[in-house]
């Protein structure tokens, strides 16, 4: 404050008086505001100040501060426009002497509002396994239904990927029930009433009481599929005939329409044989594309639009193939007739 402190014993007259004058005038004018006086520490074991009753800011702004320290009381005050800490519980204490509470149980009080959420119905969030609760009646607890559009699930972690569970385009209601959870690897099916099982288990397979009479057609069926059971297989062998899918030698049946040519006419897939020929010799030679574990039966009938003035018969016959020769029924020699081919025998 720059106090002019007279000289006790040097200053003498006036100038004494006028020192302790400008002095007092000083003493008189002090706030501890800068230059007005040292300023007053607050706070701590130095503390100047000792407030011992209300302390009033004549209606300032108490600004710049970090935290604001309440203590806990064991009831409310009656003061007016008051934020008061009961408990361990935040209250403000309104104008019109209504205590409003701000806080329960770590949580905002009352919780948000929902339109229609009234008790015992019941929305909350659970803390220790981050789950929202939804309750139709808080007394059971009874669970309520959720009506909603797309459902995003995912993991979860931050930055989780979603999936979206959605209902296809609907022109009406329905429900879908989830199955049971089922004792082993299973088919899921579901039935016109949405209810969905788990009931077919995936080592048994599907079954024939699960395949509808003649539904399954050629088309359906790959090439050379490996069947048990009495069976007859189709492939480019010819025709495979087996007994209780477990014959030592099943049987083979080839079966075709050669032209006088040597031409195969039918049938149009791959026959099982195939045949050479030198034209106006009368003989067919035929080799299987699958041998035979012996010499198969062989049957040949000429195929003319006269048949009876043609003959047909088999030489040479092997497990491998044989020769038709045909002719003039009178014996008049060789001649190139068409005929028919079957074959059949142990592979």
């Amino acid at each position: 404050m720059n106090l002019e402190i007279p000289v006790v014993g040097q200053q003498t007259g006036p100038l004494y008086a006028q020192d302790v004058n400008d002095s007092l005038s000083l003493i008189d004018a002090h706030n501890h505001t800068p230059g007005y006086g040292v300023q007053i520490p607050a706070g701590g074991a130095s503390s100047g100040i000792n407030v011992i009753d209300d302390l009033s800011l004549n209606s300032h702004n108490l600004t710049a501060i970090n935290t604001l320290e309440l203590n806990s009381l064991l009831s409310a005050t009656s003061t007016l426009t008051t934020l008061q800490v009961v408990g361990a519980d935040l209250y403000f204490r309104d104008g019109n002497n209504i205590l409003v509470r701000l806080t329960e149980g770590g949580s905002i009080f009352p919780p948000p509002v929902i339109p229609g959420l009234t008790p015992p119905a019941s929305l909350f969030y659970q803390s220790f396994n981050q789950t929202f609760v939804f309750e139709s009646n808080t007394v059971g607890p009874v669970p309520a239904n959720l009506d909603a559009g797309n459902l995003v699930l995912r993991n979860y972690s931050a930055g989780s990927h979603g999936l979206t569970l959605q209902a296809p385009t609907l022109t009406s209601d329905y429900s879908i029930t989830l199955p049971t959870l089922a004792g082993s690897q299973a088919f899921l099916t579901i039935d016109a009433s949405g209810v969905m099982s788990a009931a077919i288990t995936f080592s048994a397979g599907i079954t024939g009481s699960n395949i509808a009479a003649n539904t399954v057609t050629g088309n359906n069926i790959v090439n050379n599929v490996a069947l048990n059971g009495d069976h007859a297989t189709l492939n480019s062998g010819g025709i495979v005939v087996n007994k209780g899918g477990g014959m030592s030698n099943p049987k083979n049946l080839l079966w075709g329409t050669i032209s006088a040519g040597g031409s195969i006419i039918t049938p149009t897939f791959t026959p099982g044989f195939s045949v050479s020929h030198t034209a106006s010799s009368g003989i067919y030679s035929i080799t299987y594309s699958t041998a035979y574990a012996q010499a198969p039966a062989v049957v040949v009938t000429p195929n003319t639009p006269d048949d009876i003035k043609y003959i047909a018969y088999v030489v040479n016959s092997t497990t491998t193939g044989c020769q038709v020769v045909t002719g003039g029924a009178d014996d008049s020699g060789a001649h190139d007739t068409g005929f028919n081919l079957m074959v059949m025998g142990n592979l």
